[in-house]
């Protein structure tokens, strides 16, 4: 009878185990192989993310490393005013996007920067003949040059001069020895050409009646 009843509980136990624990136990595994394939797809989201932060951080570092195209000597840009202090380019200066840091003057291909007052900037085009004379060089003949750029919008005027002037970019032919950044020129831009024509100074134009006269000397008195 014992035996029986040992063989009775067992069999319950035979079926509850497959009817019901067999049934909880799979559904569990279920569970636990979905949550793992969830975590395993966030964890790959996430290392895909962490790639792109790497591969953004990497380009960043490469583009604080500054290469020269050419051998020369760096130019500082001189320093400005920020609120109340003065600042200047140096190490652990923060600059802002577009901040002029430094210049590296190619001096074989020099070019002037000239200001063009805005009644005049309309006639300048780009590909004018330009000539070029150095302050610091009396004595040398014109350089000749071309406008290469006209800038669209004028320079940052200040509470002084409320001027409009526009910047328009000059490309010397060619540099004499001697010729370095930062110096004075007076420039002039070719923007008509005449031929065959004669020249009078203007104090010798006289007008009258909307009619204009060039007044000569002949002999003592003025035709």
């Amino acid at each position: 009878k014992k035996a029986v009843g040992e063989l009775d509980v067992a069999r319950t136990k035979l079926q509850v185990l497959r009817e019901f624990t067999r049934e909880k136990k799979m559904l569990e595994f279920e569970g636990n192989i979905d949550t793992a394939k969830n975590e395993l797809e966030a964890e790959k989201n996430s290392h895909a993310l962490d790639l792109e932060k790497l591969k953004l951080l990497d380009s960043q570092l490469e583009k604080c490393v500054m290469r020269a195209p050419v051998a020369g000597q760096v130019v500082y840009p001189p320093p400005f005013w920020s609120g109340d202090s003065e600042v200047r380019v140096g190490v652990g200066i923060v600059i802002r996007e577009g901040q002029r840091v430094l210049r590296l003057p190619d001096l074989t291909k020099m070019q002037v920067n000239a200001k063009i007052h805005e009644s005049k900037i309309h006639h300048v085009k780009v590909d004018m003949a330009a000539t070029v004379k150095l302050e610091a060089m009396p004595d040398a003949a014109e350089l000749k040059g071309k406008v290469i750029q006209v800038k669209e919008y004028p320079e940052e005027s200040n509470f002084w001069n409320s001027t409009k002037q526009y910047s328009t970019v000059i490309q010397l032919d060619h540099a004499p020895p001697g010729t370095r950044p930062g110096m004075t020129a007076e420039v002039k831009i070719h923007v008509d050409s005449q031929a065959d024509v004669l020249i009078v100074p203007v104090q010798a134009v006289v007008e009258r009646a909307g009619t204009f006269y060039c007044a000569r000397r002949a002999g003592s008195g003025w035709d």
